[in-house]
């Protein structure tokens, strides 16, 4: 009886937020397949099957398209999946939404305050 290699598929999204897991995967014996818009792109195996066996060379067709727009969209749409998905970016994202909602309340108040001075002129009030 050999020994049973698992093998585990993931999207390279969930790659990314996992690594060091996968990583862990790998050193047990096991393989992961990586994937980019439900395609295998790379394999995660371990250091000693590489040595084993070597590497196998085979050409993909992962990027060739007659559609370069729709491959252009999809790499966009994906790349800012990746950068919304790190904090730091969407901290930035937050802080600078709240400066532009921050603006506008401050037009604002300051359009009503004009609006309020236009129909109630100041009077001074004397002792």
């Amino acid at each position: 009886m050999g020994i049973v290699m698992k093998t585990k598929t993931v999207s390279s999204d969930q790659a990314r937020a996992r690594w060091r897991e996968l990583l862990d995967t790998a050193v047990t014996g096991d393989h992961v397949i990586i994937e980019r818009y439900g395609k295998p792109v790379a394999v995660l195996i371990p250091y000693q099957d590489y040595v084993e066996k070597g590497v196998v060379k085979e050409e993909t067709a992962v990027y060739r398209t007659d559609n370069w727009q729709l491959l252009k969209s999809e790499l966009a749409a994906e790349i800012k999946s990746e950068l919304l998905a790190e904090p730091d970016i969407q901290q930035a994202l937050l802080y600078a939404e709240l400066m532009q909602l921050q603006k506008q309340e401050q037009k604002h108040l300051e359009e009503e305050f004009a609006n309020y001075e236009q129909q109630y002129p100041h009077t001074e009030v004397r002792d």
